[in-house]
């Protein structure tokens, strides 16, 4: 198994370089209720595990939602400044968006027309590659560009979320995402691709680190875990977020575990 995560991650080492991941321009104002906006640096970005595969991808003014199911906190005043959702099945969207959230991208083809997203905010840039579903989920039927994997840029890096990915991504497809710093990769080994494929993917994409996502139960991580621990190294935090920078990436590979959790409410009388 190391062997064939080796190859493949060497393979594709030359599709990483095909799109770098740009710095943004710092900006103000852009969610005045994202929780940490007095203190998180300008030159960090922070990733908050929910729930499932729901990841908050956050800036000082900026805070983005991939797999947005429909809540992220107790507290009703903490909005998210764009959602991104997928179709794979129910849990990765909501059909009743929360109508204050400025920006709502679905990652999922609507009359046959693919989604194309290529959203430019201060601080954040959001872009997506669309990718098919196998119909194994909630009876619906393959869909060609059914599902999206998103790419977060923000503070130099390029964060991508895989979703609920399940087929192999193509050289064009890998092209077209481009170097990765960060991959959240769903690991349920089920109803996603096989994920140590998925994460050799990420990998050959650039990939410093792998934050597992869509893990229903202790063993199904634990599993994952033994099977990357020859090459990647594994830190467990016991907590649902953590904040990221070109300059805290690890010299060698690693899958770095949170542990999910709602954020929590800008005051007590809040919630």
């Amino acid at each position: 198994m190391a062997g064939l995560f080796l190859a493949v991650t060497l393979a594709d080492l030359s599709l990483a370089q095909a799109t770098p991941c740009h710095s943004t321009p710092p900006g103000q104002g852009m969610a005045a209720n994202v929780p940490w906006q007095d203190y998180l640096p300008r030159d960090r970005v922070r990733l908050h595990f929910i729930e499932q595969s729901t990841f908050v991808i956050g800036t000082r003014n900026v805070m983005a939602v991939a797999d947005f199911a429909g809540f992220i906190s107790h507290d009703p005043d903490i909005l998210p400044t764009v959602i991104t959702m997928n179709s794979a099945h129910l849990t990765h969207k909501t059909d009743r968006p929360d109508p204050r959230i400025p920006h709502v991208l679905r990652g999922w083809s609507v009359d046959g027309i693919p989604a194309r997203h290529r959203l430019e905010l201060p601080e954040m840039v959001i872009r997506n590659v669309t990718t098919d579903t196998l119909g194994t989920y909630d009876d619906q039927p393959p869909v060609m560009d059914g599902n999206s994997v998103l790419v977060f840029e923000a503070a130099g890096l390029c964060i991508g979320h895989f979703s609920h990915l399940q087929t192999a991504l193509s050289p064009a497809q890998q092209r077209a995402i481009g170097h990765l710093d960060v991959a959240i990769v769903p690991v349920d080994n089920g109803w996603a691709m096989e994920p140590v494929a998925m994460a050799a993917i990420a990998g050959g994409l650039g990939a410093k680190i792998i934050i597992p996502s869509h893990w229903f139960s202790e063993t199904t991580l634990e599993v994952f875990l033994s099977d990357l621990s020859a090459e990647w190294e594994v830190v467990e935090i016991d907590q649902a977020s953590v904040d990221l920078s070109p300059d805290t990436l690890p010299a060698t590979p690693m899958v770095m575990v949170l542990r999910p959790g709602f954020l929590p409410c800008a005051s007590p009388a809040r919630c």
